[in-house]
Parts: structure tokens; C-alpha cells; sequence
């Protein structure tokens, strides 16, 4: 979890200082030009990482093979940073537009062929925020449960978090800064709820630390 957070952190700072140096055209075409076939083949799957159904799905296998608290975490996270991104969206940056309607008469753009391109709700990425979401829950877990190797699994977990935001600036659905703030939301929102659902307060629940199987033979 401590390289997770160092890596973000350093993420942070580049960012940051990427953002307040270059505005948001000149660092948007900087990935736009540099487009590849692996890229354009690549990138529009693994977007698809930062969905909701992944958690959803990551949440119910830690409902089997962790405990339920694991899996409640995992679902509160995505919920909360979900909502305040979607509130954000539409009450209070409604007229933010994406690449394909920002430069629609300005530039050309180069949009990978077939892909669906947005055009509303821009800032910030809800795909960024459910994917360092998911991550940042996943990093803490496993430094919780697996002692060894975990710094080495989470900066591997931090690099896909990565890889799935930038995915979304890559197939021109959104710009650096909304991915970086949506980033923001994702880790902010899970720390707060991961250390309030970590206390000893929730201990007295039964269940909360049983999984799937442990309370089916209880029951029984």
C-alpha cells in the first residue's frame, strides 16, 4: 500500500505540474499524435476496466474469498466516488464538453474507427475515478493480508490504475485534467471509507468478517 501511495503522490506532482505548465489542447494533442496500431487496439478494451461492473464483480468475489467487509468497502468507495463524480458532471461543470465536441470546429482529431465517441459530461472521469477506486481498495487488501510482495503487487496495481485513465485520454473521451481529478475523487473517497469501515466499531457485527461460505455454514 506505502509504493501505491508513493507512486500516486509522485503522479500528483507530474501531473499537476504537467497541467499548470501546458494547457488542456496542448497536452491533449500531445497524446493524440501519438496514436498506434497496438494502441488503438489495446487501449479501447482495457477502458473498459474502469466500468462499474468490474467492481461490482470484484466486489462479490471478495464477498466469497475475503469477508463481507472487504466487499462492502469495495462497493461504498465505488458508490460514493461514483455519485460525487455524477454530481459534479451534471450540477456543476455541465457545459465541460469532451475532445470530439471541444474541437469539433477547430481541429481534427485523430478518433480510433468504430469507437463511439461522447460528446457531454467531460470533467471530471468517472472511469478514472472508479478505476483508482477499485485499485486503492485493492492495494490496501492486500497489504492487510499478504505481507510478502505486497509493495511489488501494488505498484503493479497503481501502473494499471494508470494505463486505464490514460486509456481514456488516449481514445479522446476526456482531457488529462479530468482523469486527474477523477483520480483524486477515486483515492480520497476510498481512503476515508476504508479506514472508517476498518474500525473495530464495526467488529461487534457478526458477520462483518465471515465471507460468503463462513455464513452459509453457520446458517446451516
Amino acid at each position: 500500500m506505502r509504493l501505491f501511495l508513493i507512486l500516486y503522490v509522485l503522479f500528483l506532482v507530474l501531473g499537476g505540474t504537467l497541467l499548470i505548465t501546458f494547457n488542456k489542447e496542448e497536452i491533449f494533442f500531445y497524446f493524440n499524435n501519438r496514436h498506434t496500431d497496438a494502441g488503438d487496439l489495446i487501449f479501447p478494451i482495457i477502458t473498459h476496466l474502469g466500468g462499474g461492473v468490474v467492481s461490482l464483480l470484484v466486489a462479490l468475489f471478495a464477498a466469497v474469498i475475503l469477508n463481507f467487509r472487504k466487499a462492502i468497502i469495495i462497493l461504498v468507495s465505488f458508490v460514493l466516488s461514483g455519485g460525487i463524480v455524477q454530481l459534479l458532471k451534471r450540477l456543476v461543470f455541465d457545459g465541460e464538453f469532451r475532445p470530439s465536441k471541444y474541437f469539433e470546429d477547430v481541429a481534427d482529431i485523430y478518433t480510433i474507427p468504430g469507437l463511439e465517441m461522447h460528446q457531454f459530461h467531460s470533467f471530471p472521469s468517472g472511469h478514472s475515478a472508479t478505476i483508482f477506486s477499485l485499485c486503492c481498495c485493492l492495494a490496501m487488501v492486500i497489504s492487510v493480508t499478504r505481507k510478502t510482495q505486497s509493495e511489488l503487487i501494488g505498484a503493479l496495481i497503481f501502473v494499471s490504475a494508470m494505463l486505464v485513465a490514460i486509456s481514456r485520454v488516449y481514445i479522446s473521451q476526456h482531457f488529462f485534467g479530468d482523469i486527474y481529478v477523477g483520480s483524486v475523487i477515486g483515492v480520497v473517497v476510498t481512503l476515508i471509507v476504508f479506514k472508517y469501515l476498518s474500525s473495530p466499531r464495526f467488529d461487534k457485527l457478526s458477520w462483518f468478517n465471515l465471507n460468503v461460505g463462513q455464513a452459509l455454514r453457520i446458517r446451516e
